[in-house]
């Protein structure tokens, strides 16, 4: 499967303040605007020298009623107690 990119202007915007911020909020809108058939993007998880990972979970796997990270949580619960 291949992922689009939303073809921003620019490359990811760089420094801070609020002209800084702004442009990231532009930029993660455009984002979630052309991911949004495949991905539901729901927020920036981390950030460094090399990029940004963003939370994003895929449309067609969404299941309504279930929390997967709820049972994630669980299962890792169980391995780290040895169980």
């Amino acid at each position: 499967m291949s992922v689009r990119s939303p073809a921003p202007s620019a490359p990811f915007p760089q420094g801070s303040g609020p002209e800084a911020e702004a442009s990231r909020d532009d930029f993660f809108l455009a984002l979630q605007t052309a991911l949004a058939d495949e991905f539901s993007i729901e927020r920036e998880f981390g950030r460094g020298g090399m990029g940004v990972v963003y939370l994003a979970r895929e449309v067609r796997l969404a299941l309504d009623g279930l929390d997967a990270t709820d049972e994630t949580n669980a299962l890792l619960s169980k391995r780290a107690a040895g169980a």
